[in-house]
């Protein structure tokens, strides 16, 4: 990965995510590069959640994100962790108050078949939970992922309700442009009228800060 474009991928999904936020009634903070890429509290008249987020992108020509990709470094634990072992790292320390954890990818994850769903591929959906994950890739994925998880004699894989592969809609090569677009409908949508320049300017005004803080 090539750090930097990974980081703007990476702030300008925060941006997009944020659009997508403002048209739920709820209150929100998001957080970068703490505990994990993004963090997002939520809270609405009945509940206060956490999200987590992983972002990962990959320009390389493999059409896929398999598990042998999540589970890299897992054989290194506790010195290092596998993406799979920092996804279940969050859940026990946050369990009560986490509402999903999500590895988001530029690719498709090729898990193998899903379960109960028509034999349907995991490469042709753009979002699925690890429960519906076919048994011979969980127990491949659970054979890395419990070994940062402390509750290896005790668990009821409740985790699995909560760990989400979700599929980027954004693009690359045009992620920025994209965006951009999206704010214009977004204030088109909200009947306030503005130039594209002005547009374009608020957007850079606040994508500035996004990558200050981050």
């Amino acid at each position: 990965e090539n750090a930097g474009a990974r980081f703007s991928f990476q702030q300008v999904w925060a941006f997009d995510y944020m659009l997508k936020v403002v048209e739920e009634n709820r209150d929100f903070v998001l957080f970068m590069e703490f505990h994990d890429d993004i963090i997002v509290l939520s809270k609405t008249d009945k509940d206060e959640y956490i999200e987590f987020f992983q972002i990962k992108t990959d320009d390389k020509t493999s059409r896929y994100i398999t598990p042998a990709f999540i589970m890299k470094n897992g054989n290194k634990f506790p010195e290092k962790m596998s993406i799979i072992q920092k996804m279940i790292d969050e859940f026990v320390k946050f369990e009560n108050v986490t509402r999903g954890i999500h590895l988001v990818s530029n690719k498709n994850f090729d898990f193998g078949e899903l379960v109960d769903n028509d034999n349907i591929a995991t490469k042709n959906r753009r979002s699925f939970v690890l429960k519906e994950v076919n048994q011979t890739s969980i127990k491949k994925i659970k054979k890395d992922m419990c070994k940062a998880c402390s509750r290896v004699n005790i668990c009821k894989e409740e985790c699995l309700s909560i760990i989400y592969f979700d599929v980027s809609d954004l693009d690359l090569q045009s992620y920025e442009d994209t965006v951009m677009g999206r704010m214009i409908k977004k204030l088109d949508d909200m009947k306030i009228l503005s130039t594209t320049e002005r547009t374009r300017s608020i957007y850079n005004t606040i994508l500035g800060e996004i990558r200050r803080i981050n």
